[in-house]
C-alpha cells in the first residue's frame, strides 16, 4: 500500500506519538508499504519515508520542540501527495496537520484513518481550561466522523472515546518496545557516579515537565517517601514549561536532566532502579513500557491504560486519591532490593512481549477492515 501519515508530532520531537510515528513509518516500509509523513516545521528525515512533506510550522514557546502549523495543505504540497498517489491517508493527531490531512483525504476521495492518542479534553483541566473540555470533545467527535476506522493505543481510552459520544468503528493499535535498545545490559555505574548516587537507589521519571503529567504529585511522593531516610535520589528526565518552577522548588534529591536520546536515554533508564509516574491522564505509556523493557518495576497511578500495563507482578498501582499511597509503594520498593528485583524481571518478560511488529500487525488490521468496509 502507499500511505501517507499526516501527525502534528514527528522526530525530532520527544513524546510518545513521535516515537510512534517513527517506529510505524520504520515498520510499514519494512514490509514493502511506501510512506509519505506530512508534518510541521524542520522535522528530521525519517528512515525508510519514500517521502517528506514539511509544512510551514512555527515554534510553540510553551510547548519546546513542537511546532504548529495552518490546517491546510499548500499547492506544492498536494501536487507532492497527487504524484505519490496514496490509496490511505492516516491522520495521526486531531490537530491542525491532522485536519489537513482530513482535509485532502475528503477532497480526494480517499480512504481515511484515525488515531486517538491525546486526551486533549482531560488536558484541558490541567491548564485551567476545563470549561472547554466539552467543546473539545465535540471537536474531536466531528474530526474522527469522517474516518473508517479510528485507532486507540489501549482499551479504557477506547471506551472513554465512546462515552463522549465517539460513534464510528474504534479498533485498538496497541504500542511496542525495542527491548534491545532498552535493556538491563546498558547499567551504567559512571551515570550513577555522575548523579552521585553511589549506594542510593534512582527513582527514574521519563516524560514532558508539563502539568497534565503531575511532576508535582511525583516529587510530593517521593519527598515523603525519603523523608527519614534520604535513600534515594529521584532524576525527571524531559523539558517541558513547568520544568523552571518545579526545579525552582524541588527537595534535595531531585534532579532534572533535561532531554535525553538515543543511549544516553536508554542508559538512564537501566542505570536506574524503578520508576515512577504520577499522571492519570495517559492513554498508553510508552516510557513506562520502555522501564519495564529496561528492568525496572514502575509504580504508577491505578487509572486508565496504565493498569492495563502494570500489576502487582510487575511494579505497584496506587490509587491517586490517597495522597500518601504513591509515597507508600516508592518507600516499600526503594528498601525491599529483593521484591524490588523480582517485579523487574517480571517487568522484562511482559515487555518482551509486546514488540512493534505485533503493533504494526494491529494497524495494518486497521487498513484492513476500512478496506473492507
Amino acid at each position: 500500500m502507499r500511505v501517507a501519515l499526516f501527525s502534528d508530532a514527528v522526530p525530532p520531537r520527544l513524546d510518545g506519538v513521535a516515537v510512534t510515528v517513527a517506529r510505524l513509518v520504520g515498520e510499514l516500509t519494512a514490509r514493502g508499504h511506501e510512506v509519505a509523513l506530512i508534518g510541521p516545521g524542520p522535522f528530521d528525515e525519517t528512515a525508510g519515508a519514500s517521502l517528506h512533506v514539511r509544512l510551514p510550522g512555527f515554534p510553540l514557546p510553551s510547548l519546546p520542540g513542537l511546532y504548529g502549523a495552518a490546517p491546510r495543505l499548500g499547492a506544492a504540497a498536494k501536487r507532492a501527495l497527487d504524484q505519490f498517489r496514496p490509496e490511505v491517508v492516516h491522520a495521526l493527531t486531531e490537530m491542525p496537520v491532522g485536519l489537513a490531512g482530513r482535509q485532502y483525504a475528503m477532497s480526494r476521495d480517499l480512504l481515511f484513518v484515525t488515531s486517538a492518542h491525546t486526551d486533549y479534553p482531560a488536558y484541558l483541566r490541567h491548564w485551567g481550561a476545563g470549561a472547554a473540555a466539552p467543546a473539545m470533545s465535540a471537536w474531536m467527535n466531528w474530526f474522527h466522523r469522517a474516518a473508517r476506522v479510528t485507532l486507540c493505543p489501549s482499551r479504557s481510552y477506547l471506551e472513554r472515546l465512546r462515552a463522549r459520544g465517539h460513534r464510528g468503528p474504534l479498533r485498538i493499535w496497541s504500542r511496542g518496545v525495542d527491548a534491545e535498545r532498552f535493556s538491563p545490559a546498558h547499567r551504567s555505574t559512571a551515570f550513577r557516579e555522575r548523579l552521585g548516587a553511589s549506594g542510593r537507589k534512582i527513582v527514574l521519571s521519563v516524560g514532558r515537565v508539563v502539568p497534565e503529567k503531575r511532576f508535582d504529585r511525583l516529587i510530593g511522593a517521593f519527598a515523603e517517601a525519603t523523608r527519614r531516610s534520604h535513600d534515594a535520589v529521584l532524576v525527571i528526565v524531559g523539558v517541558g514549561a513547568s520544568r523552571r518552577a518545579l526545579e525552582a522548588r524541588a527537595p534535595p534529591g531531585v534532579v532534572f536532566l533535561g532531554a535525553l536520546r538515543g543511549h544516553a536515554l536508554a542508559e538512564a533508564y537501566a542505570s536506574s532502579d524503578l520508576f515512577a509516574l504520577a499522571s492519570e491522564e495517559e492513554t498508553f505509556g510508552n516510557v513506562v513500557l520502555e522501564a519495564m523493557a529496561s528492568g525496572l518495576p514502575p509504580v504508577v497511578p491505578r487509572a486508565g491504560a496504565l493498569s492495563e500495563l502494570v500489576n502487582e507482578r510487575t511494579g505497584a498501582l496506587v490509587d491517586v486519591s490517597d495522597s500518601g499511597a504513591m509515597a507508600r509503594a516508592l518507600g516499600a520498593l526503594i528498601r525491599d532490593d529483593g521484591e524490588r528485583a523480582a517485579r523487574g524481571r517480571a517487568a522484562r518478560l511482559d515487555a518482551l512481549d509486546r514488540s512493534w511488529a505485533k503493533a504494526t500487525d494491529e494497524v495494518l488490521s486497521g487498513y484492513r477492515f476500512a478496506l473492507g468496509s
